[in-house]
Formats: C-alpha cells, sequence, structure tokens
C-alpha cells in the first residue's frame, strides 16, 4: 500500500485514538487504541520492502524473509478483534473468515 493510502486508511482514528509506535530492525508499527484501550487499526511500514511480501519463504517470489511476518501479524491483529456481542458476554470472532476461525480453535 502505498503511504499516502495507508495515511487515508487510518485518518479516521487520527484526532480521536491513542498511537503507540514500535520500532524493530527495518520497520515500524503504529496502533491505534481507541480511549477505552481497544487497538482498532495498526499500521505497519518496512523499509526498502518495495513490493515484496514481508516475512515470506525465500523459495516463493516477490517474498522478503527478512522482515516481520505479514501473516502472522495479520492473524494476530484479526484473532484479537471482538466481532460483537456474545450472548454470554463472551468473546466472538466473527472478524475471522470461518476457516481460520475453525483453524485458530474458534468454532463456527
Amino acid at each position: 500500500v502505498a503511504p499516502v493510502n495507508a495515511q487515508a486508511l487510518v485518518d479516521p482514528w487520527e484526532r480521536t485514538a491513542r498511537v503507540e509506535v514500535t520500532t524493530g530492525p527495518g520497520w515500524t508499527r503504529r496502533t491505534y487504541r481507541e480511549p477505552g484501550g481497544r487497538v482498532v487499526a495498526e499500521w505497519w511500514s518496512v523499509r526498502e520492502l518495495g513490493h515484496a511480501w514481508s516475512g515470506g519463504s525465500r523459495d516463493g517470489s516477490y517474498t522478503d524473509p527478512g522482515g516481520p511476518d505479514a501473516s502472522a501479524e495479520l492473524v494476530r491483529f484479526f484473532h484479537d478483534q471482538h466481532g460483537g456481542g456474545a450472548a454470554g458476554g463472551g468473546r466472538v470472532r466473527r472478524a475471522l473468515p470461518r476457516p481460520l476461525r475453525t483453524w485458530l480453535g474458534g468454532g463456527r
């Protein structure tokens, strides 16, 4: 995603969310938290990545195994999202597609 487009995606939270910045070797993650503490967005930027998929296998095309594992981070982010109110006050993971919820042990 071009930086200008990424900025447009997080703009709705710029004024209301608290932004936490975490850095690592060659990457920066901005975590946007609502006033209650819930994470509503993350913006990852990886320097010199170009169009490669960060954290991919060396055997794949257009991958960079040296960067953060983008696939694992996507799963982590959506796994942690609340998908709506559950009847018993429990957590519902409706933000994930059904096969991924099943694979993660989240049921139907």
